[in-house]
């Protein structure tokens, strides 16, 4: 839209830079880290701030520094297995779910191969993988197993019950399942 008058007179996003504080107090560039592909921590960071330099028609550049909660590492991948830890803060305040969706509307991209499976499992599988990643960093790892469990029942055993049944699922430690049922009232 070059060249018409209310376009060229936007602010634009001119330079970025995103700078994140390691839980040690080490500030590291994640434009540097990815060129030397090095995830920049491995743990939550106290802080992320986007430096942008806006730039606007017959004015001033200006400077505008943000916090955020979030930052995604990879940028461009070849395969799901490929994708690091997002960054995200101590302070953050996503729980496991949105930190999926927000993983799922960032990289999920099915394959048009004739070979790969359906656009639903596609999905389906891309979730189950991000999923286990949010659930790691927000979550403590009994949550995590409870959640997981949670959904593989409701995506597996939920539609099986008839109508108003409930069902109990023991697991013990050697891994025997018991199950009960009670039928509806």
């Amino acid at each position: 839209m070059a060249g018409y008058g209310w376009y060229d007179g936007l602010e634009k996003v001119t330079e970025l830079a995103i700078n994140i504080e390691a839980a040690d107090g080490t500030v590291i560039n994640l434009e540097e880290a990815r060129e030397d592909e090095e995830m920049p921590c491995d743990e939550m960071a106290r802080a992320i701030t986007l430096r942008m330099t806006l730039t606007q028609q017959e004015s001033e550049d200006r400077t505008v520094e943000l916090t955020t909660d979030l930052a995604l590492f990879d940028t461009d991948l070849d395969w799901l297995e490929d994708c690091n830890n997002p960054i995200v803060t101590k302070t953050n305040r996503l729980d496991a779910d949105q930190l999926t969706d927000l993983l799922i509307d960032s990289y999920f991209s099915p394959s048009d191969d004739p070979e790969a499976d359906s656009y639903g499992t596609q999905q389906d599988q891309h979730k189950e993988h991000f999923a286990r990643m949010a659930r790691s960093l927000l979550v403590t790892e009994e949550d995590a197993v409870l959640k997981a469990v949670q959904s593989a029942v409701g995506r597996h055993v939920r539609h099986q019950l008839p109508r108003g049944w409930t069902v109990s699922i023991e697991i013990d430690s050697e891994g025997a399942v018991a199950v009960s049922l009670t039928p509806a009232q």
